[in-house]
């Protein structure tokens, strides 16, 4: 970066630094050690989809909720939220447009064309895709039809996304509220969601002890 300020590379070698920069934590970490300020406009860069997300899944909680409300009053369904339920299909079909838009997006980004894929696809060949949209759409589906009063925050989308991991690990550690959620989802790849992180040294242990006596 410092040779692209005097004139001596190019805008490329300057992107591909930076975007090495910033996949390295340990380099990250040094940097805003000598340069506080650059720690916030970073972390504006990572929180704001994050914002982005919790407004999106928010407005379509009300909107959800909203809905089943009509349909009740309305004699139109009178447990829309009940399995095969007005709004609890209408959950589903999201849920599978949002997958199949996902990976067509990512696929076209790095022009891949892709034929026509299905919801049951993502499940089958990108389990970590499915597991994060999967897992948030379960955990805002608690305000809609479960008892939860407190609106779906900014970090469930986050949370959601490290839920991408999860299918490809043994033990993953997930926020309490989103661990559930996200165990529904890697059940079938034998994936322990811890929920409390006192708890995680212990699963820890118990499997690298199971481990061994398989050995």
């Amino acid at each position: 970066m410092a040779r692209y300020g005097l004139g001596l590379a190019t805008e490329k070698d300057f992107t591909e630094a930076l975007m090495g920069s910033l996949r390295d934590p340990r380099w990250m970490m040094k940097w805003f050690a000598t340069n506080h300020a650059m720690s916030s406009p970073i972390a504006e860069i990572v929180r704001k989809p994050g914002r982005e997300l919790g407004e999106y899944i928010r407005k379509l909680v009300e909107i959800s909720i909203q809905r089943a409300s009509a349909l009740r009053e309305n004699g139109l369904d009178s447990d829309p939220t009940r399995r095969f339920g007005e709004i609890s299909c209408r959950w589903m079909e999201m849920q599978g447009r949002q997958l199949v838009t996902l990976v067509q997006n990512a696929a076209s980004a790095r022009n891949i064309i892709l034929g026509a894929i299905t919801p049951e696809d993502v499940d089958r060949y990108c389990p970590g895709i499915s597991a994060t949209v999967r897992a948030l759409y379960s955990s805002a589906w608690e305000n809609v039809a479960g008892s939860r009063k407190e609106e779906p925050s900014d970090s469930q989308p986050v949370d959601a996304l490290h839920a991408m991991y999860a299918p490809y690990v043994r033990v993953f550690r997930a926020d309490k509220f989103m661990a559930p959620h996200i165990q529904k989802q890697v059940n079938r790849y034998g994936t322990i969601v811890v929920p409390r992180l006192t708890q995680l040294v212990g699963v820890l242990e118990s499997e690298a002890q199971r481990n061994t006596s398989n050995l």
